[in-house]
């Protein structure tokens, strides 16, 4: 079994996300999903170019360059993340992190061009080969480098 090291309090996150999920507390709805799926596809679209990027620019594995910055970088990089998805992504949830009834998945008003139906397919396609990129690239870190 793959046993991977988790402080008390990260285990006690796990145990209450796990606990409130098995309670029913998260519904998985289709417009959670696309909204999920746009947020992530577009996640990949950008963390696919920063990685080439970061390749070309003469770093060998990108992937594991980023992993050994010192922590404080990391803690500075993702406190910066979570302020941006809760400036636009918690006013957009109800009650147990579903989507509200008024929002359309995956559409942020002031970031999101008019209806397009072609380029939001476009959009989700691109996202999910983004998607698709970005775990092969992790794993090929994990395993290959």
């Amino acid at each position: 079994t793959l046993s991977i090291p988790l402080s008390m309090a990260t285990q006690r996150v796990v145990a209450m996300l796990l606990l409130a999920c098995g309670a029913g507390a998260f519904k998985v709805t289709t417009s959670w999903k696309q909204e999920a799926e746009k947020k992530h596809g577009r996640t990949a679209m950008l963390a696919v170019p920063a990685l080439l990027a970061l390749g070309a620019s003469g770093v060998e594995e990108p992937v594991r360059w980023l992993s050994q910055q010192p922590v404080d970088t990391q803690a500075e990089f993702f406190a910066a993340a979570c302020l941006v998805e809760a400036a636009f992504g918690l006013a957009r949830l109800d009650y147990g992190f579903t989507l509200k009834e008024e929002v359309e998945p995956g559409v942020y008003p002031p970031l999101t061009p008019p209806d397009n139906p072609q380029l939001d397919a476009a959009e989700t396609n691109v996202g999910r080969a983004a998607m698709l990129v970005a775990t092969i690239m992790l794993v090929q870190t994990l395993f290959f480098a």
